[in-house]
């Protein structure tokens, strides 16, 4: 579950009154996440933009051939 600085979540709702209702409430799929996600981290260090990763899953010799 995120954490967050108090005063930040705080003005959060202040802006979105809507949202109050998702305060401390886990997501609906918690579960299910779990096992998805079962030791998976996220910390950003293998971020890649999307023309480097389409880059690296293409052959450049298969789509030469192709494009002819």
């Amino acid at each position: 579950m995120p954490i967050i600085d108090k005063k930040v979540i705080e003005t959060y709702f202040k802006a979105n009154p809507n949202a109050l209702k998702y305060y401390n409430t886990p997501p609906t799929f918690l579960d299910l996440l779990k096992q998805l996600f079962n030791r998976v981290l996220a910390t950003g260090d293998y971020i890649r933009t999307i023309n480097k990763v389409i880059k690296s899953c293409i052959d450049p010799e298969l789509l030469t051939a192709d494009a002819l």
